[in-house]
């Protein structure tokens, strides 16, 4: 029973070092393209609805009490964000290596949750 807690107790951390490191990268896109936009009106409700949508569907994949199905469900959510921020907003390099980084970060502590929960 102590394992089955401390396994749970680390992927607990895990899932908030997850959900860190997405809003640190929602702040730092953010950032990158008020900077570049020019008070670009468009950019700015574009960018709004990708992350009011990405908000709305990143609360799925907790209703599954299955940890593969979130796992999967929330690489997709990710892959979609870094696709959305890769082809509607504007296409710099900064946006591209903020959002790469981001999401290989992200999937890397996905897998570090299989592993800690199913070992």
């Amino acid at each position: 029973m102590i394992e089955k807690d401390r396994r749970e107790y680390w992927s607990s951390i895990i899932q908030i070092l997850i959900d860190l490191s997405n809003l640190i990268e929602q702040l730092i896109v953010y950032f990158i393209v008020k900077q570049e936009s020019n008070n670009n009106k468009y950019e700015e409700r574009l960018f709004f609805f990708v992350l009011l949508i990405i908000g709305l569907l990143s609360n799925l994949p907790s209703a599954s009490p299955y940890l593969y199905i979130q796992t999967i469900g929330s690489i997709s959510i990710e892959f979609g964000e870094l696709l959305s921020y890769l082809f509607l907003l504007k296409k710099s390099i900064s946006v591209f290596l903020a959002s790469f980084i981001s999401f290989s970060i992200e999937v890397i502590l996905h897998s570090i949750n299989i592993i800690v929960e199913y070992s």
